[in-house]
């Protein structure tokens, strides 16, 4: 089964000053986005409060959702590997996708280096 995932793909903003505020709202109802976050001049992550939530590998854990959901709010977009964090499909990946995996690592790398050495 995979669930939707709702996402953004903008540049970190005001880094020294990043405020990620998360909460529950109905978003489109149960099996629909189960979270989204927004990167404006603050983040914000929302989670379907229709979901039934869980601790645990499935789609809707809470802490697997929680960690992807962080990782739009810093300015990551989906990933197409497999067993990411940041993969767009919830997938039979779930129970792997507790720890940052290499793809993870070098796409925060990636944004926030090229934000530094641009700006200074």
């Amino acid at each position: 089964m995979s669930s939707n995932i709702g996402s953004t793909k903008d540049s970190p903003r005001n880094l020294k000053a990043r405020d990620i505020s998360v909460y529950f709202s109905g978003i489109d109802g149960p099996s629909g986005t189960i979270a989204q976050a927004h990167v404006l001049r603050d983040s914000r992550i929302i989670f379907n409060s229709s979901e039934r939530w869980v601790d645990g590998s499935q789609s809707e854990s809470f802490d697997i959702v929680t960690v992807h959901e962080i990782g739009h709010a810093l300015g990551l977009g989906q990933s197409n590997v497999p067993g990411a964090v940041m993969y767009y499909d919830y997938g039979d990946y779930g129970a792997v996708r507790r720890n940052l995996t290499p793809d993870d690592i070098n796409e925060i790398k990636h944004l926030y280096n090229h934000h530094n050495h641009t700006n200074g």
